[in-house]
């Protein structure tokens, strides 16, 4: 009897090890906790980043292409530099509150001074890179027209769920539910 039992739990075992998905138990070939073969898991869940494009060029006369390319470069780098130093200005103003000492408050405005210090410095270097691209009157058309460059965030698009109709909303699709493994 004790024969016929060891036997049959040896077979259930063996059934039971092949009737696992691949990776060791878990659905998707990665294993217990772990990632999927060939790389980390991609997050499906984690917020788009936005994409910065440059929405309005002004027409700068006799301008060629590739000075047209150097100078929406220039621009759109100042951009990015300006809106970090922006967002550490908007982060030192809202820890501003009115329980500060006034030695700690004038640390926070001089911290400010010298980030509009750096945003002005950042403008000026890009002048001066946008100068040696173009020639004299083009230079100066720039610098009238400087104000109207603007520049837009356009939202990515949502990362889709592997395998989904294009519904953003849909579940990720998982392996059918059976009684059958019950």
């Amino acid at each position: 009897m004790k024969k016929i039992l060891i036997i049959t739990a040896g077979i259930l075992i063996t059934i039971g090890m092949y009737a696992q998905p691949p990776g060791g138990g878990s659905f998707g070939g990665r294993g217990p906790g772990g990632p999927p073969p060939g790389g980390e898991m991609p997050n499906y869940f984690s917020p788009p980043e936005d994409k910065i494009i440059l929405e309005h060029f002004p027409e700068i006369p006799n301008l060629a292409l590739k000075q047209r390319e150097k100078v929406g470069d220039i621009l759109f780098s100042e951009h990015k530099d300006i809106e970090k130093q922006i967002e550490k200005k908007h982060k030192i103003e809202r820890s501003i509150h009115p329980n500060l000492s006034s030695k700690d408050m004038e640390k926070k405005r001089e911290n400010i001074r010298k980030i509009d210090n750096k945003i002005q410095n950042i403008r000026d270097k890009s002048n001066n890179k946008v100068k040696k691209e173009l020639s004299e009157d083009q230079y100066l058309v720039f610098l009238e027209k400087r104000k109207e460059f603007k520049f837009r965030r356009q939202p990515q698009q949502k990362k889709m769920f592997p395998g989904n109709s294009g519904n953003n909303n849909e579940q990720p699709p998982f392996p059918p539910q059976s009684d059958d493994f019950f």
